[in-house]
């Protein structure tokens, strides 16, 4: 007998869950002022270095959304470590300068 739908949707929030905790475990963040992240440490597997983020990069917008503060960021990310959206976008400030990965 196959699946139904509820497990196969349990199943696929599961795997989303466990990728996401992984991937938080890859890196540490800082939160400044205004409730934007920094960040202090990325792991050499981490997704967000394989797209050109840096340490001490401050996150600005995921995918044009802004930003707004610790919960904001982490609901975001959730998202992003879950799915592994190689499309996903971030817009940071390195040096003064803004740019998107």
């Amino acid at each position: 007998m196959g699946k139904n739908e509820y497990e196969l949707n349990f199943e696929f929030y599961n795997a989303v869950f466990e990728n996401s905790v992984a991937e938080q475990q890859k890196a540490n963040v800082e939160f400044d002022n205004e409730g934007k992240p920094r960040i202090t440490r990325l792991a050499e597997d981490s997704v967000l270095r394989k797209i050109g983020i840096k340490e001490q990069d401050l996150l600005l917008s995921v995918d044009g959304e802004d930003i707004k503060g610790a919960a904001d960021f982490f609901v975001k990310m959730a998202k992003v470590w879950g799915s592994n959206n190689p499309k996903t976008k971030f817009q940071v400030r390195r040096s003064g300068q803004v740019e998107t990965y």
